[in-house]
């Protein structure tokens, strides 16, 4: 992968995959990203969205609405102006617009939207649906033909699948899923977010 230009932000990007890390200094937030059997760290400090899967990076800067995406053989259009974004990639589809904070994913013949206006996220990957609506702090869950909600009023989340039981303490507002060998950790009062997936600690 090459290295992006700086912006007006003074957005550095650096990207290795393949095993080799990953480091993005954005303004005030530094991402380090080990895909492949490596541990991913994203520090979202001014709500700034990083999502590295599968020897595919995509960068959203959502406070000034820009997106900067990479992936194998992936045609990227960035319309900045606008603010939206069409990619398509190993047969997916994905349109971001982050004029009105929607995003709307499509992968793996699957339909993802995200309304980060209102704090929604809606995450479908691999038979797997994830949507937190963080303005309530309500949970849904589906996988594997399951659904679960978790109401988070109190903070507090309790998740039973494939016969494992997890209690979450989000007094913070963080949340933590694990399924699949994948653990996810969002701190959303400081917009943090770490994800470990196949076969990552």
């Amino acid at each position: 992968m090459k290295k992006l230009a700086r912006t007006a932000l003074e957005t550095e990007v650096v990207v290795r995959t393949h095993e080799i890390t990953r480091n993005d200094s954005i303004r005030d937030c530094e991402v380090v990203v080990r895909t492949h059997e490596k541990t991913r760290k994203d520090s979202i400090r001014n709500c700034e969205v990083v999502v590295r899967t599968h020897e595919r990076t995509r960068k959203d800067s959502i406070r000034d609405c820009e997106v900067v995406v990479r992936t194998h053989k992936m045609t990227g259009k960035d319309s900045i102006i606008d603010c939206e974004v069409v990619v398509r990639t190993h047969e997916r589809t994905r349109k971001d617009s982050i004029r009105n904070c929607e995003v709307v994913v499509r992968t793996h013949e699957r339909t993802r939207n995200d309304s980060i206006r209102d704090c929604e996220v809606v995450v479908r990957t691999h038979e797997r649906i994830r949507k937190d609506s963080i303005r309530d702090c309500e949970v849904v869950v589906r996988t594997h033909e399951r659904i679960r909600k978790d109401s988070i009023r109190d903070c507090e989340v309790v998740e039973r699948t494939h016969e494992r039981t997890r209690m979450d303490s989000i007094i913070d507002c963080e949340v933590v899923v694990r399924t699949h060998e994948r653990t996810l950790k969002g701190s959303l009062g400081d917009c943090e977010v770490v994800v470990r997936t196949h076969e990552t600690l």
